[in-house]
């Protein structure tokens, strides 16, 4: 929820190998993980890096892909995605790397896809599974350093300053609140599902009346349909809401008054000007003045 008010993602990897799915590179190469990346020296074959997911991923919600990956030769980036483990793949039309140390931006988006059988098809959905395949020449190398998924760049972050509504699944939400949709203890099923995937990515509170195998298979429900939704506990909601307000890098700032921000900006310009125009002559207050200024 923190990072949902910040507008950070939480689609991050790395190049360790918990990061990666079965801790190797798939395909005909030679991978070596280093202190400070994943090296992969390419024998002229197509290779594949997968990307550990915990869950599906929405992509229509995370659709900005940043690849921090850098190739000593031309390269390419191709996109392999399945909707479901047990389903055909998507591969996206190749991308060429940005360059030696620029990270590569992709907009998921805008890639022409493509179906097990060759022919053109939509976007996929989510994302069960996503793994980057990538073409580079024989012995050029490839450096991996992770990569990203982020929020669309409209993104409106979610306000935690407005107060929470508690509210049932399907009912419109009001204005200057945040909508809490509550999941009943039964008959929440494919039509609860519909009603809150057309508020986006919703937050949901579920109860917690039931044993904590039922509660887990109910949470795996609910990302499988809604993979965008926020779950939180019913008998722990404001105290959910607490800490992720406090863990917000929002809402520090955010918090302070606008006439007490602009008095400490212009104390602040003051304080400079006065030690241009009046600098200090001794050596350790003057040096005191550059460290904090």
């Amino acid at each position: 929820m923190a990072l949902a008010a910040s507008g950070e993602t939480p689609w991050q990897w790395g190049y360790r190998p918990q990061d990666i799915v079965a801790g190797r590179v798939f395909g005909d190469a030679q991978a070596d993980f280093a202190d400070d990346c994943l090296l992969v020296t390419s024998r002229g074959q197509p290779f594949e890096i997968g990307l550990r997911l915990e869950r599906n991923i929405p992509l229509h919600d995370f659709p900005r892909l940043r690849l921090f990956a850098f190739a000593n030769a031309a390269a390419q980036v191709q996109l392999v995605v399945r909707e479901r483990l047990d389903g055909g793949a998507w591969t996206g039309a190749p991308f060429p790397l940005a360059g030696i140390s620029t990270a590569t931006n992709i907009d998921i988006e805008k890639i022409e896809w493509q179906a097990l059988d060759g022919m053109a098809t939509r976007q996929p959905k989510v994302a069960a599974m996503l793994r980057l395949r990538f073409t580079l020449p024989q012995g050029a190398t490839l450096q991996f350093n992770g990569a990203a998924l982020d929020r669309p760049v409209q993104y409106e972050p979610l306000e935690l300053t407005h107060p929470i509504m508690l509210a049932e699944p399907g009912a419109p939400a009001s204005p200057g609140v945040i909508p809490v949709y509550r999941v009943p203890d039964t008959g929440f099923g494919a039509a609860q599902m519909a009603a809150l995937a057309k508020s986006g990515a919703p937050i949901l509170a579920i109860p917690q009346t039931r044993r904590v195998e039922q509660q887990r298979l109910m949470l795996d429900a609910i990302h499988d349909a809604l993979p965008a939704a926020v779950v939180v506990p019913l008998n722990a909601l404001d105290a959910t809401f607490a800490l992720a307000r406090t863990s917000s890098p929002r809402s520090g700032i955010a918090d302070i008054p606008v006439a007490l921000r602009w008095i400490a900006l212009i104390a602040f310009a003051a304080v400079l000007l006065f030690a241009r125009i009046f600098p200090s002559r001794p050596p350790r207050v003057r040096a005191a003045l550059e460290i904090a200024l």
